[in-house]
């Protein structure tokens, strides 16, 4: 069996591989599902920020446009 195999050329029990196999799992796991609440995260901030830099622009725009009235005298 290829567990036996793995166990005698690294020179540890079985059980011991069955434990690195799953602590390995388990840490990989981990990482993933870390990176996929980044991954949301990420893609719920690109909205939000979307929507703010919408409502800056047009703040600046009405700001430059109120400027440009008084400046005109109109």
């Amino acid at each position: 069996m290829e567990l036996e195999g793995f166990a005698e050329q690294e020179d540890v029990s079985r059980n011991e591989c069955i434990y690195r196999a799953t602590k390995m799992y388990l840490r990989e796991r981990r990482k993933r599902q870390t990176q996929d609440a980044m991954r949301r995260g990420y893609m719920e901030m690109a909205k939000i920020n979307l929507s703010m830099a919408s409502e800056a622009i047009q703040a600046e725009y009405e700001a430059e446009h109120t400027v440009e009235r008084l400046v005109s005298g109109g």
